[in-house]
């Protein structure tokens, strides 16, 4: 009979084994990524592949002189910071009323949330161009900013009516009393406890804007206006794909993101806890 102890120790192993079998597998493809910028052309290709190769910086240095890699993270700083203002001041107004009132058609507009979020982007993407074009806002990060921003409008009250769920009706009753309108409320005493759920949605919705590809390669034409996706896949060409410049942009895409994560990584974690608990 296996003493309790051993018992512990064994799940234990189990456990650790599986952690680090699961961070092996998720991780792989961000360390070939960073690997491949590192090789030369030689051993982008080389067989068998090289695991541990020799570091060299020209693919970074490469894509920095051929091609507007500053513009491009400009330009997606841009959009991105935009769309997050745009999409947290009305999710937090949708999240309010659903959350604080009871209204005719409330269900119809929770059921008309759910179908944005599983409706895909593809099946969006000409009807919106043709739009778009109506209105000449093609090739312009105007058509960009709304188009993010109609997508994630549904994705962060669905985060945010948890928020708001967790706070207690009560604040909002004495504001009442003391004369303040919804307005007030919203903005001087619910905004302040909400922004754990601000931060989750900000976060949420910038990461999506940051690494989205379909959209904006419909939409953008000039390379000056380009966000950073649409300008890494320059690297994909006719003639074949530059894997070591590709891999080098796609880490330099991916280092902002990593770098805000680990910045606000307990706020974030704070934030994805708090709207789970009532009250």
């Amino acid at each position: 009979m296996i003493a309790p102890g051993r018992k512990r120790w064994a799940a234990a192993g189990v456990k650790l084994l599986f952690g680090l079998v699961t961070g092996a597998v998720v991780l792989f493809p961000v360390y070939w990524t960073a690997v491949t910028s590192l090789k030369s052309p030689a051993d982008v290709f080389r067989s068998p592949p090289v695991f541990f190769p020799a570091p060299t910086f020209t693919n970074y240095l490469a894509v920095w002189r051929a091609s507007a890699i500053a513009r491009y993270l400009f330009n997606t700083a841009i959009i991105a910071v935009v769309t997050v203002i745009i999409v947290l001041a009305f999710a937090a107004m949708a999240a309010y009323a659903v959350s604080r009132f009871r209204f005719r058609g409330r269900l119809f507009f929770f059921l008309c949330l759910l179908l944005a979020q599983v409706m895909p982007v593809t099946t969006l993407i000409v009807p919106l161009y043709v739009f778009w074009s109506g209105l000449g806002a093609v090739d312009s990060h105007v058509a960009l900013v709304a188009t993010y921003s109609a997508i994630s409008i549904p994705v962060g009250t669905w985060l945010l009516v948890g928020f708001v769920n967790s706070i207690p009706r009560q604040l909002d009753e004495a504001a009442t009393i003391d004369g303040a309108s919804s307005a007030a409320i919203l903005v001087r005493i619910l905004g302040p406890l909400l922004s754990p759920g601000f931060m989750v949605t900000g976060l949420t919705v910038f990461i999506y804007v940051w690494q989205e590809l379909m959209i904006s390669m419909t939409f953008i034409r000039s390379d000056r206006l380009k966000p950073l996706m649409a300008g890494v896949s320059t690297f994909i060409t006719s003639k074949g794909i530059e894997w070591g410049p590709l891999t080098a942009a796609g880490i330099l895409a991916m280092a902002p993101i990593l770098v805000a994560y680990l910045l606000f990584r307990k706020a974030l974690i704070k934030g994805l806890t708090a709207g789970a608990v009532k009250g």
